[in-house]
């Protein structure tokens, strides 16, 4: 990654004004180039031959970078040149980080077993997983959507909540503030807002990207 720094020199505009006199003389700098700085800092590297393009990602703070790769019918996940243990397949959303950079949350699957990888952990096993991993603005929480053989629950840091026949698409959500959690869920054809374990009203069609804090 390459930064590029720009520094601009300027020096003060002189104005002479002449008293009495018919003219006025502006005396203008000569303008000079713009001075341009590069560096480089090393990040990771990056096995190209391995890699599965799409799936390359940086930490927001731009320090991190990783990506899932193939090897032998198996899929893994590299952080920062660090391989994690390798499943049968890795989610096509690839690892997420945390806002802060610190933590990382990904799928993965091996057989009919489906589960999220945080932290390099893995997570309680599910028929199915919905929706790929979030984490709360501050960093502390995940959630995401698991599927039962015949229902829908979010799991936030382990703990299941409520079960439903569906969950909305877009999944859990989190406040800006880190203390609510909302997302949409179906129940005999009705949809409804659940916001911290609580239901809403409920209506015959609800907007899947409908939460807003």
């Amino acid at each position: 990654m390459r930064m590029s720094i720009i520094a601009f020199v300027r020096k003060n505009l002189v104005i002479a004004v002449v008293c009495c006199c018919v003219c006025i003389t502006f005396a203008y700098p000569r303008q000079q180039k713009p001075e341009r700085k590069t560096s480089e800092q090393f990040i990771a590297e990056i096995d190209t031959a391995a890699v599965i393009q799409q799936t390359l990602t940086e930490s927001p703070d731009a320090r991190t970078i990783a990506y899932v790769a193939r090897k032998n019918h198996r899929q893994y996940v590299v952080v920062q040149g660090k391989l994690h243990k390798d499943y049968e397949g890795i989610g096509t959303g690839g690892l997420v980080f945390s806002p802060n950079g610190k933590r990382t949350a990904y799928l993965a699957r091996n057989g009919e077993q489906y589960f999220i990888v945080v932290d390099g952990v893995e997570q309680e096993r599910y028929e199915g997983l919905g929706t790929d991993p979030v984490f709360s603005p501050d960093g502390r929480s995940v959630a995401y959507v698991a599927l039962g053989e015949t229902d829908q629950f979010v799991v936030v840091d382990k703990k299941e909540l409520k079960h439903y026949q569906g969950i909305g698409s877009r999944g859990p959500v989190f406040s800006p503030e880190n203390k609510h959690l909302a997302f949409v869920a179906v129940e005999n054809q009705k949809f409804f807002l659940v916001l911290d374990g609580k239901e809403g009203k409920k209506y015959d069609r609800l907007p899947m990207n409908s939460i807003v804090f």
